[in-house]
């Protein structure tokens, strides 16, 4: 009697069973993938905005001037560039002493601050001069513009009225033309155009709004991914690169979340 013999090999069934595992493993694994790639860019996108803001005071603070001899300014510390009829530098009666930054949803948009000097010695604070015997607009030729990385936006904490609508800042860095301290103001109303009086209307003193107030800015990762916002913090009467910090949700003492 014959012996009856089966070849080796796998059934149809044990394929399709081994080929859904398969597919499985790879879709879970290529999502958990791209779900570590998206943290890792909100997170990067975060970094970034603060050093931004930290580059901010150190071109502040090292009174950064790199205008050409096409530059003059008036009386209203307006600025225009005209080949051939400008100031040469260090003989104009405008000084540029700040940085105006501006942030809408994800547009962020900065200007050098000029401010004309006055004729007489200033006398008073140095945020009663800036109000009072400085003119401050802002060098239209120096405008940058960029948006916030990997589509992130600006947003309102999770427990302001305004949650969940796009949010806008306005911060303005002074550097003091006579005791050369540095000075920050921001609003939580953007102009559409600035000028001296919207400047003038920064110059809020105290941590009232805000004025020199703290500042929470939280980043939504608008779809990025599903976790807990982050935030670039702003500690009141800030002067320096120092005072602006990341912070997440679950940071000891931290009252306002994203």
């Amino acid at each position: 009697m014959g012996t009856l013999h089966r070849d080796a090999g796998f059934t149809i069934i044990e394929t399709m069973l081994f080929l859904a595992i398969s597919g499985l493993l790879i879709v879970t694994l290529l999502t958990g993938t791209g779900a570590s790639i998206n943290i890792q860019r909100y997170r990067d996108s975060v970094q970034t905005f603060k050093n931004y803001l930290q580059n901010q005071y150190a071109d502040v603070a090292s009174v950064s001037n790199d205008r050409d001899n096409n530059w003059a300014c008036d009386t209203n510390a307006f600025t225009e560039v005209t080949a051939g009829v400008g100031e040469v530098r260090g003989q104009s009666k405008c000084v540029i002493i700040g940085k105006y930054v501006t942030v809408v949803g994800s547009k962020t948009t900065e200007y050098s601050v000029t401010a004309f000097s006055p004729t007489t010695t200033a006398t008073g604070g140095d945020i009663e001069k800036l109000k009072t015997q400085y003119v401050l607009n802002v060098a239209a030729s120096s405008k940058e513009e960029s948006t916030l990385e990997w589509g992130t936006s600006l947003a309102w904490p999770a427990q302001d009225s305004k949650a969940g609508s796009e949010r806008s800042v306005a911060i303005l860095i002074i550097r003091s033309p006579d005791s050369g301290l540095l000075y920050t103001f921001t609003s939580n109303t953007v102009p559409e155009n600035p000028s001296p009086d919207t400047l003038k209307t920064l110059l809020v003193t105290g941590a009232s709004t805000p004025g020199q107030g703290a500042q929470t800015l939280c980043l939504d990762s608008t779809g990025l991914f599903t976790g807990e916002n982050l935030s670039v913090y702003i500690a009141p009467f800030a002067t320096g690169p120092s005072a602006i910090e990341n912070r997440s949700n679950d940071l000891e003492g931290n009252t306002v979340k994203c």
